[in-house]
């Protein structure tokens, strides 16, 4: 799978208004990716999202029997942010992980460029939430390397990994009701600072 860069947005309503699309168009218009898998691909994570509606995602974790933990990590001396992961290993018990740093940081840097109607969304405890999701998703779905204790994003081929990722953020989507679709998170993260159409008059 090729990634391609949304053209054309210069400020951050622009950005907000292309990741608030449906992940149907977004995902034609940032990958190679036919139709007919991005139908399918969005078809099952929303259909799994459906069958836990209304659980709010600690909810569905406990219902499972799946611990959330939360720790504060540091990846890369800080230069990535690994919201979360999730971990399998034979004859223990599946688990989630949130970390702290990496989401309070993401949220931080969020909320000094969103205004003030989609602040809530990149809250830390709405973040918390996705994350939940996200990570559920994995579990629940099976995308994880068995024998061996490894990371829900530990995946079997680079074009499976990325499958895999766009259905658990498709799923993490829908179980909340976020309005953007999580790839909005790297895209603010690639700058420290976007422009405002209030701003600039753009």
């Amino acid at each position: 799978m090729r990634w391609r860069q949304p053209e054309d947005l210069r400020t951050i309503e622009q950005l907000l208004d292309f990741y608030r699309q449906a992940d149907e168009a977004i995902l034609g218009k940032l990958t190679d990716l036919d139709r007919t898998a991005i139908s399918r691909l969005s078809a099952e994570s929303r259909q799994l999202a459906a069958a836990y509606a209304g659980l709010a995602p600690r909810q569905l974790a406990a219902r499972c029997g799946w611990p959330v933990i939360e720790e504060s990590l540091t990846v890369a001396a800080g230069r990535l942010h690994l919201l979360g992961e999730c971990s399998f290993a034979p004859g223990r018990q599946p688990r989630l992980l949130i970390n702290r740093r990496a989401i309070d940081a993401v949220s931080h840097h969020a909320l000094k460029l969103v205004g003030d109607a989609d602040s809530a969304w990149f809250s830390p405890a709405a973040l918390d939430d996705l994350t939940i999701a996200h990570e559920l998703h994995h579990l629940l779905t099976g995308h994880l390397l068995t024998g061996h204790l490894l990371t829900g994003h530990l995946l079997t081929g680079q074009a499976a990994t990325t499958l895999n990722e766009q259905g658990a953020h498709i799923f993490a989507r829908a179980l909340t009701g976020w309005p953007f679709s999580p790839l909005v998170l790297p895209a603010l993260l690639q700058r420290r600072s976007w422009p405002s159409r209030r701003r600039s008059g753009i």
